[in-house]
């Protein structure tokens, strides 16, 4: 599990650096349009949107 929140932050991390798809909603920032990969997966997912609050994921989805 260790590893799997590992390697969503930092796929996050690059994902935020190199592209300008973030904006500021109450209380956090909503990443849009990004590729989750995740090593309990066989393929990487669709775009989707990822909710940060108070510095923790608080949702993923397409409609977010």
């Amino acid at each position: 599990m260790k590893i799997y929140l590992a390697t969503f932050c930092f796929a996050l991390a690059i994902i935020g650096c190199t592209t300008d798809t973030s904006e500021i909603v109450a209380n956090g920032f909503l990443i849009k349009n990004v590729v989750i990969v995740s090593p309990e997966r066989d393929v990487p997912s669709e775009l989707t949107n990822v909710l940060v609050r108070e510095g923790r994921i608080a949702a993923i989805g397409r409609e977010i």
